[in-house]
C-alpha cells in the first residue's frame, strides 16, 4: 500500500500538471475568437473545443479527488495539499455572423500550429499523469481522457489546413492588393493635405502640431476596428480639430461614429459649394465640369435640408452624410468625351479613327462622384440595410433616385421591425459603370468589392460590441459588386444579402458567397431583362447533367439556391415603389421584411413571400 507521503507526493504532482496543462487550449480559443474561422463551423468547432477543454480540466480535478479519497482511508496527519484550480474554458467567443462562412488564412495557420502544440502538451500530460496514478494504484481514467482530447485536436488539423488552402485559393489576394493600393494612395494624399495645410494656414497648422493632430497617426493598415479605437482615444478637442482641418479625410474613415462623419462631410459639402460659388463671381464662366458639380452639390444640399426639416418635425428619420467626394476621378472617369466602343473600339485602339466624334450618350465631363447617405442612425440601429446601386449611378442623380429608394425602404421596414430602430444606407462608394457597354466589365466590381467590405467592417466597428442585424441590397451591377466582396477572403460581415435585378455575382451557387443559402435572397420582376443580358458576363458556372455545361447562373435562377422573393412590379427600376395610400408594393415589402429581420423572429406569418 502507498504511504501517506506517497499519496501527498501524487497529489502535488497532479496539482503541478493541472497548473501547467489545464489551460493549454486558451491561446487557441483566442485565435478562433479573433476570426480564424467565421460562421457556423466556427461555432461548432468552438463548442467541441469547449467540451474537450472542460473534459481535460475536470480530468485533473477528478484524478486529484480519487487520490485524496484513497489517502483519507489511511490513518495519519491531515493532508497538506490544496485542490487544483484549473478554471473554466472561455465560452461564446466564436463569431457566428449568422450564416457567413470563411476565415482568416493567417490566423488559421496560427490555430493549426496551436492545435498541434496543445495536442502534444496534453499527450505529455497524459503520460505524466498516468505515471503518477499508477504509482499509488489510483484509477487511470483521467489520463485516458487527456489522450482522447489530444487525439481529437490532432484530427482537426487536416480540416483546418484544407480550409486555409481554400481561403488562399480564393481571390482574397486580389482584394488585399486593392486594399493596399487604396491605403498607399491615402497615405500620399494625407501627406499632400498636410503640406497644403502648413502652407495655406500656418496658424491652424501650429495648433494641430500643439495638440498632436497628425494624419499619419491614423491606423489605416489595421482596419476599421483599430480606427474606431484610435478615434475613441482622442480628446474632444483633437476630434474637433481633425474634423475642422481635414473634413474630406475624416468623412471617409470607416469605423468612426456616424455623427462625426456627418459633420465632416457636411463641412466638405459647404466648402465645395462656397468655393465654386465664389469662383463663379470672379471668372467669366465656370468650366463644364464645375457647372455640373455646383448644380449637383446644391441639389444634394437642398435634399439633405429637406430631410433634416422632416426629421425635426418628427415625420422621418435623421439623415447622415457618411461620405462625399465630388472632385476626385475614379479609375474609369474622365474629363473629356468618351468614344463609343461599339462603333470605334476601345479608347486607344488602333482601330479608333483620329476624327472620331461620336461619344456615348450619357458621358459628361469630370468624375461621377462618390456619396454615402444614411437615413436613421446606423450606430444605434438594430437593423441596418445597405443599398448598393448599379450601372450609370452618379452623384448627379443620387438625390432624386437613390435617396428616395432608401427612404421608401425605411418607411416599409419600420412597421415590421417590432419597434426597433432601423437605418437604411445608400452606398455609392465605388465607380459605377457609365453605360451598359461598360457594365459587362467586372473591373468596377473588383475595385468596389473591397471598399464595400471595409465600409461594412466600419459599420460594425462604430456599432461597438454586440451583434446587430445587417443586410446588403444590391441592385443590378450593385449585386455584382456585392458578389466581388462576398466571395473573397472571409466574405462580408453581413447577415443577409438581397440581389435585385442581378446580372450575376460571378458565382454559380449562393453558398459560394460565404453565406448560408437561406440568407441569400433574390428578386426579379416581370419585364426585367438585366439577368439575361448580364448572364454571360457575370453569371457563375453551372452543370446540367454529368457532361454538359449549362448556361451561366444568376441569383434569380432556381439552381443558384437563393430564396427567390415574389415581386409585383414591372421592369428593372420599380422594385422600390411606395404608394402614399396603399403603402409598399410586395417587391418593396419583401425587401423590408428581410432588412427588419422578420424572418428571424418566431412568427412565421411575418416571413417574406418566396417562390416555391
Amino acid at each position: 500500500m502507498p504511504t501517506r507521503d506517497e499519496y501527498e507526493s501524487a497529489l502535488r504532482g497532479i496539482v503541478m500538471l493541472s497548473g501547467e496543462y489545464a489551460s493549454a487550449l486558451d491561446r487557441a480559443h483566442r485565435i478562433l475568437a479573433d476570426g480564424a474561422l467565421v460562421g457556423p463551423h466556427a461555432v461548432a468547432l468552438e463548442r467541441a473545443m469547449i467540451d474537450r477543454d472542460r473534459g481535460v480540466r475536470t480530468a485533473f480535478t477528478d484524478a486529484f479527488e480519487d487520490v485524496r479519497c484513497r489517502a483519507l482511508r489511511e490513518p495519519g496527519a491531515p493532508l497538506r495539499v490544496a485542490s487544483p484550480s484549473p478554471g473554466r474554458p472561455p465560452v461564446g467567443n466564436a463569431r457566428a455572423r449568422l450564416g457567413v462562412a470563411g476565415g482568416d488564412a493567417r490566423l488559421l495557420e496560427r490555430l493549426d500550429a496551436e492545435f498541434e502544440l496543445t495536442a502534444q502538451a496534453w499527450l505529455d500530460a497524459a503520460r505524466a499523469l498516468d505515471r503518477v496514478l499508477l504509482g499509488v494504484g489510483a484509477d487511470r481514467a483521467a489520463p485516458r481522457r487527456l489522450d482522447t482530447a489530444s487525439r481529437w485536436l490532432t484530427a482537426q488539423v487536416p480540416d483546418l489546413r484544407r480550409r486555409r488552402a481554400e481561403l488562399l485559393e480564393s481571390d482574397k489576394a486580389g482584394a488585399g492588393i486593392a486594399a493596399l493600393t487604396d491605403m498607399l494612395i491615402q497615405q500620399t494624399r494625407f501627406a499632400v493635405l498636410t503640406a497644403q495645410m502648413e502652407k495655406g494656414d500656418p496658424e491652424l497648422a501650429a495648433r494641430l502640431r500643439k495638440t498632436g493632430v497628425d494624419l499619419s497617426l491614423i491606423p489605416l493598415r489595421d482596419g476599421a476596428r483599430a480606427t474606431a479605437e484610435w478615434w475613441r482615444g482622442l480628446t474632444a478637442e483633437q476630434r474637433k480639430l481633425y474634423i475642422e482641418a481635414f473634413p474630406q479625410v475624416i468623412g471617409w474613415l470607416d469605423g468612426l461614429p456616424a455623427r462625426d462623419r456627418d459633420r465632416a462631410n457636411r463641412l466638405t459639402l459647404a466648402k465645395r459649394i462656397d468655393e465654386l460659388s465664389t469662383k463663379m463671381l470672379l471668372v467669366p464662366e465656370l468650366s463644364p465640369y464645375e457647372k455640373r458639380d455646383l448644380q449637383r452639390l446644391r441639389t444634394l444640399q437642398e435634399k439633405i435640408q429637406g430631410l433634416d426639416a422632416r426629421a425635426a418635425a418628427g415625420r422621418g428619420p435623421q439623415v447622415f452624410l457618411l461620405g462625399l467626394n465630388s472632385t476626385t476621378a475614379g479609375q474609369w472617369d474622365g474629363y473629356g468625351p468618351k468614344p463609343d466602343p461599339l462603333r470605334y473600339g476601345p479608347p486607344g485602339s488602333q482601330y479608333l479613327p483620329p476624327d472620331a466624334k461620336k461619344v456615348v450618350s450619357n458621358s459628361s465631363p469630370g468624375p461621377d462622384g462618390r456619396v454615402i447617405i444614411a437615413l436613421g442612425d446606423p450606430d444605434k440601429a438594430a437593423h441596418t440595410g445597405v443599398y448598393v446601386p448599379g450601372t450609370t449611378t452618379k452623384l448627379d442623380g443620387f438625390s432624386g433616385g437613390d435617396i428616395n429608394r432608401i427612404d421608401d425602404l425605411w418607411r416599409a421596414a419600420m412597421p415590421v421591425a417590432g419597434g426597433r430602430p432601423v437605418s437604411t444606407i445608400a452606398w455609392l462608394g465605388y465607380d459605377a459603370p457609365d453605360s451598359l457597354t461598360d457594365a459587362g466589365d467586372g473591373k468596377y466590381a473588383v475595385e468596389g468589392g473591397p471598399r464595400l467590405d471595409r465600409f461594412i467592417d466600419g459599420i460594425r466597428a462604430a456599432q461597438g460590441d454586440g451583434h446587430r442585424h445587417l443586410t446588403l441590397i444590391g441592385h443590378s451591377y450593385g449585386s455584382t459588386v456585392i458578389g466581388a466582396g462576398a466571395r473573397s477572403g472571409n466574405g462580408l460581415n453581413v447577415d443577409d444579402i438581397i440581389a435585385v435585378g442581378s446580372p450575376g455575382m460571378k458565382v454559380g451557387r449562393a453558398d459560394q458567397l460565404h453565406m448560408s443559402s437561406s440568407r441569400v435572397w433574390s428578386e426579379l420582376a416581370s419585364g426585367d431583362h438585366v439577368a439575361d443580358l448580364g448572364r454571360s458576363s457575370h453569371g457563375g458556372g453551372a452543370q446540367q447533367g454529368p457532361f454538359l455545361n449549362g448556361p451561366p447562373v444568376v441569383p434569380s435562377d432556381p439552381q443558384f439556391g437563393a430564396q427567390r422573393l415574389i415581386t409585383d412590379t414591372e421592369g428593372h427600376s420599380d422594385y422600390w415603389k411606395y404608394d402614399a395610400v396603399k403603402g409598399p408594393t410586395r417587391s418593396l415589402l419583401n425587401q423590408a421584411l428581410v432588412v427588419a429581420g422578420a424572418h428571424t423572429d418566431p412568427y412565421r406569418h411575418n416571413d417574406p413571400t418566396t417562390k416555391p
